[in-house]
């Protein structure tokens, strides 16, 4: 495999590496980060979880000193001069041959990344989504772009202040140590939920504060009752639906391929009697397919902590993974 270190096709116009967009795709790699900064050393590809932070680092270094976001012509510059530092690390390649400009994949993650941290706070960008019901049209709620109707609130409950919201956050970690869940909790996580989304929707936020601050919303009545109000539908009605349209035509996909993940799901689901293993073997299926380590996308841990994460797991990647191909 050989690439051109000074030019890197640009679409069809092959700009120079050396076309400014001002400083833009100089990137000062000797502040990746560690854990990323051996793979690139290394020359070998890269994990995913590896991967975004890479991505995160690059749009950091992109605003900084508060500068507009990029644009995607921009950003294309950044991702060729990325790709062609790094290419036995970044290149998009199948069997051996640069796959499209070979950037492809990365300029999109970029894009991505810089679409999530530079949307609005509050709703300015909704849409109308109109119906058919009964042969008549109807108005659903407004929703953006990304079909979320309550990403941020923009004001809090009425009679409710930053004080009160304070003290019903912690009278919910309280209860959530005594091991409470009751109809109170589904009030309050309800009473709570814009103080939630400006917690989640904070640029630095992380998981493990979230585990702290709002552990109900790990438990699975409670992370339902948040993403159904989110998107204004049924988050696991919409999951049933797309097990039922998506999960067998895929399974059928992989069954012409020359993998043996499907043949261990069927000796599964005849050993459980159930179809269950077809939601993990999925995973497994489209991670042999694209050549990943499943120990990327599935955690294992001791039996004891799998009840407590295991909706998690189940709602995140089935939604996230299985409902793009829609």
């Amino acid at each position: 495999m050989f690439i051109d270190q000074g030019r890197l096709s640009l679409g069809s116009k092959g700009i120079s590496m050396d076309d400014s967009g001002g400083n833009l795709g100089d990137v000062n790699w000797n502040k990746v980060p560690n854990r990323v900064k051996k793979y690139l050393q290394k020359g070998t590809r890269l994990p995913p979880s590896e991967r975004k932070e890479l991505v995160r680092f690059i749009v950091d270094e992109c605003i900084y000193d508060n500068k507009p976001y990029p644009r995607t012509s921009q950003l294309r510059i950044v991702a060729a001069k990325a790709v062609s530092k790094y290419p036995k690390s970044l290149l998009d390649v199948c069997d051996g041959d640069t796959v499209g400009t070979g950037y492809d994949s990365l300029l999109n993650q970029l894009v991505n990344r810089v679409d999530n941290i530079s949307r609005p706070k509050s709703q300015v960008s909704l849409k109308v989504h109109v119906q058919l019901k009964d042969g008549k049209q109807f108005k659903r709620k407004l929703m953006d772009s990304y079909g979320c109707a309550r990403w941020q609130p923009d004001g809090l409950p009425e009679g409710q202040t930053e004080a009160t919201q304070k003290d019903i956050m912690e009278k919910l970690q309280d209860k959530f140590t005594k091991n409470e869940n009751g109809d109170d909790v589904e009030t309050d996580m309800m009473l709570t939920y814009a103080t939630q989304r400006r917690h989640i929707n904070s640029r630095d936020h992380l998981l493990s504060d979230t585990l702290v601050k709002w552990p109900y919303l790990f438990q699975e009545q409670f992370l339902i009752l948040h993403c159904n109000y989110l998107l204004d539908f049924n988050i696991m009605e919409k999951m049933k639906m797309a097990y039922a349209n998506k999960v067998p035509k895929l399974l059928r996909y992989f069954e012409d391929q020359p993998k043996e993940v499907v043949k261990e799901i069927e000796l599964a689901k005849k050993k459980r009697e159930d179809n269950t293993p077809e939601i993990i073997g999925l995973l497994t299926c489209l991670g042999a397919y694209f050549e990943e380590e499943i120990e990327q996308v599935i955690l294992t841990m001791p039996t004891d902590q799998v009840k407590y994460l295991a909706y998690n797991l189940h709602c995140f990647c089935e939604y996230n993974i299985i409902t793009k191909f829609y």
